[in-house]
């Protein structure tokens, strides 16, 4: 009861900010006078009826403000599951939201061109996000609403022109499993871009970046590679926001070696993570810089040239680079991931010795678990079950029977998550790897 209380007022004060604060001081002050002025004992008129006449009223006062909130602030209904949105909030400084509308329109009319384009919907967010609140506060509209793009921004230079500098956060979702017998790494996007200010003032370059992001968020990583690519080539005067988008094209093109087996892309975002090492230090960008060595272990634990052991080798030094920077008590989630894609690079080693590879491989996936939990985490959780599960059934060395059964555990929690009617793929490879343990446990037991 307490939780949701506490939930409860932080909705309201969540809300009451600009136009509905304002609403919501009138309201209490009316409140206040007319609970005083009703308080006034009314001649002929018996207490009861007079109480029941203040509550009357007092609900016809909390209608009327409910009324003025509704038609001067719209808030956006969150997006179906369905469509690709993006949130558009007022720009800071443009005090009659002229340039939020047109870029909502510009939005819409371009998108509107291409059928193939009818599942992107863009809309208003009638709150300003200020570059104190930053991000942060984007991503927390972004999630309440569905959004996978909020844009923001703030007016800059001479006021008598239309030019803001624009801001992008981008909504990452929770991972989808997928390809699970790969025992998928997680690579790490970067979710706060800034653009030029040209892009308000040439809003073909917006489109090609939402473009971009609505193709990526949907898989279709051929055409986000294009959109991105036309980013790049637009002329420009501000190219501040370059490397952002740089880093978005090498995970895309990851995700082209990764998903549609296009190996030679995946040299391409080796190459491009390589470079980004030397731009994104880490003194001075750590968390780039963590996330880029984070990505580039993925991209060299896939890549299917070279030498196999030497490239896992590269991904695991990549991998303990990143988490000098993402630690457990300062960025949980990260850290965890990072350590997830540390196990797998240990369990799929060739080199060295292989008891030794998948001990280290378990400590990985049991670290990772103590922030994938099953409640906040779910589908990571299920991946990291089901590699741990993977880790125990290959381990030659101590118990034998007793790393069975913690498999076989480990699988039927993984199972819990990945059911058959949402997760079908990986349902069968959970299924199959638990019935493989459970024949290894049954044969122990004879052997015994």
């Amino acid at each position: 009861m307490s939780a949701f209380f506490k939930r409860f007022v932080e909705e309201i004060f969540d809300k009451l900010t600009g136009f509905n604060l304002v609403v919501a001081v009138i309201a209490l002050v009316v409140i206040a006078i007319y609970w005083w002025l009703s308080g006034k004992k009314i001649v002929g008129k018996p207490r009861l009826g007079q109480r029941l006449l203040r509550v009357i009223g007092i609900i016809l006062i909390a209608v009327v403000v409910i009324s003025v909130q509704a038609v001067f602030v719209q808030f956006p209904k969150a997006f179906p599951g369905w469509k690709v949105g993006i949130l558009v909030a007022q720009i800071e400084g443009d005090e009659e939201n002229g340039i939020q509308q047109d870029l909502v329109n510009t939005l819409n009319t371009e998108l509107k061109k291409d059928t193939i384009l009818m599942g992107i919907e863009v809309k208003t967010l009638p709150l300003t996000i200020t570059e104190t609140m930053g991000h942060e506060e984007a991503r927390k509209y972004g999630r309440k609403y569905k959004a996978k793009l909020v844009i923001w921004g703030s007016r800059g230079g001479d006021l008598s022109k239309r030019i803001i500098h624009p801001r992008v956060t981008v909504i990452s979702e929770e991972y989808l499993s997928s390809k699970v017998a790969n025992r998928d790494f997680k690579a790490q996007v970067i979710e706060e871009v800034k653009l030029p200010s040209a892009s308000v003032e040439r809003p073909v370059f917006l489109i090609h970046f939402v473009l971009a992001q609505s193709y990526y968020s949907q898989y279709e990583f051929e055409n986000a590679k294009i959109e991105f690519e036309k980013c790049l080539e637009l002329p420009r005067k501000d190219t501040t926001y370059e490397n952002s988008i740089r880093f978005w094209l090498a995970m895309t093109y990851a995700d082209l070696g990764h998903y549609l087996g296009k190996t030679e892309y995946l040299a391409k975002a080796v190459d491009v993570y390589r470079r980004f090492l030397n731009i994104w230090t880490e003194r001075d960008f750590p968390l780039d810089w963590a996330a880029t060595q984070n990505n580039l272990g993925v991209a060299y634990s896939e890549i299917p040239t070279g030498d196999r052991g030497e490239n896992l080798k590269r991904a695991i030094e990549c991998y303990e680079n990143a988490l000098r920077v993402r630690t457990e008590r300062d960025f949980p989630v990260n850290w965890a991931a990072t350590q997830h894609n540390l196990g797998v690079a240990y369990s799929e080693i060739p080199t060295g010795d292989r008891g030794e590879n998948l001990r280290r491989a378990i400590e990985c996936y049991e670290n990772a678990l103590r922030v994938r939990t099953e409640r906040d985490f779910p589908l990571d959780w299920a991946m990291t079950q089901y590699n741990l599960g993977i880790a125990y059934s290959e381990l030659q060395t101590g118990n034998q029977k007793n790393n069975l059964e913690k498999a076989i555990q480990c699988f039927r929690n993984a199972l819990k998550v990945w059911t058959e009617e949402k997760f079908p793929y990986d349902y069968e490879a959970a299924k199959r790897a638990s019935r493989v343990a459970i024949d290894k446990l049954l044969k122990k037991i004879l052997e015994e």
